[in-house]
């Protein structure tokens, strides 16, 4: 099996996000939870797509199993997204993209 992996040191762009998608590819972002929750602190959600509006996020974290459907498809607008990707003072970002190649 070959594996490749490609770094980028740049953040990525919404249409960069729509592109992976479209691919099938799956994306993992780091996101701060402080504009959901008030608390600071990092957290990864699964993009899992788009329209003209809204980005599309599951967010793994549920306290009880009853609350998971809450967490599958969870609408953000495209802008809200780019804001909440930027974490900490230094505004890092992170994002992981897992693409078959089979």
């Amino acid at each position: 099996m070959t594996t490749i992996v490609a770094m980028f040191f740049a953040s990525p762009t919404i249409t960069q996000l729509k592109h992976w998608i479209d691919q099938k590819c799956v994306v993992l972002l780091m996101i701060s939870t402080y504009r959901f929750n008030g608390e600071k602190g990092p957290h990864w959600v699964v993009l899992s797509g788009y329209n003209e509006q809204f980005m599309f996020i599951h967010d793994p974290f549920v306290e009880a199993p009853k609350d998971a459907i809450n967490a599958a498809y969870v609408p953000i607008s495209q802008a809200e997204l780019a804001q909440v990707m930027q974490y900490g003072k230094q505004k890092q970002v992170s994002c992981l993209v897992v693409k078959s190649l089979s």
